[in-house]
């Protein structure tokens, strides 16, 4: 982790998969800005629509 401001870092890591980078950012509590690269970036948005669909509840059995 890197201060670059008042209010900000810059944080490193590595994983094997843009996914499983993205879910273990997720786990912090506070606002994320993705700089780079693109393929985490789309890794985010994935997380995003699945955490949408969980978090509108369930859905009928037999429908998806």
């Amino acid at each position: 982790m890197q201060d670059v401001g008042s209010d900000r870092c810059r944080l490193t890591l590595g994983s094997w998969s843009w996914p499983s980078l993205a879910a273990t950012i997720a786990r912090y509590d506070t606002e994320i800005e993705v700089v780079g690269p693109a393929e985490l970036v789309h890794a985010f948005d994935h997380l995003a629509r699945r955490f949408a669909k969980t978090a509108a509840g369930p859905t009928p059995r037999g429908t998806s």
